[in-house]
């Protein structure tokens, strides 16, 4: 039995996607649909990633919250402080109500994603940049700025 065929019985019964491409066109055109299948992929793996940091936050949990970030990121600093800098204060707790979602692919293995969130009544815009590591994708950088009322 041929691999693909193997792999079209496994996805039925899971959450696999074969992907078909067909390689009797011009390469530019295999080449697009090949990459347009592969950052469905990545996709879905950073944005998976993105929303357990996020509840990671929520849940505050250190120690999950900084095994999503990348080494150079979290080196020689206190995880509690990490995850205290992704919250505003008592009064204006994260949620995880999001909006305006972007992804960005900057590489095969750089990703930006940006959003809005709400905390209590101000309203901000966070970006984290995911890159691809030998321990899978690795948040390596993280800002927030604020949303003013006209740009809602």
């Amino acid at each position: 039995m041929p691999v693909v065929d193997m792999l079209r019985e496994v996805a039925k019964e899971s959450s696999m996607e074969v992907f078909e491409i067909a390689a009797n066109r011009p390469i530019e055109s295999v080449w697009e649909d090949t990459q347009k299948a592969l950052n469905s992929v990545i996709a879905n793996d950073v944005l998976a990633q993105n929303w357990k940091l996020l509840e990671s936050v929520s849940e505050k949990d250190a120690k999950k919250y900084v095994s999503f970030c990348a080494n150079e990121m979290v080196e020689g600093c206190d995880p509690e402080k990490l995850l205290e800098d992704q919250e505003l204060g008592e009064d204006e707790r994260p949620s995880n109500c999001i909006s305006k979602a972007e992804l960005t692919f900057v590489s095969g293995t750089k990703v930006n994603v940006s959003y809005e969130r709400t905390f209590g009544k101000s309203h901000f815009k966070e970006t984290r940049v995911w890159s691809h590591t030998q321990d899978g994708w690795k948040m390596v950088h993280f800002f927030r700025t604020p949303v003013t009322q006209g740009e809602n």
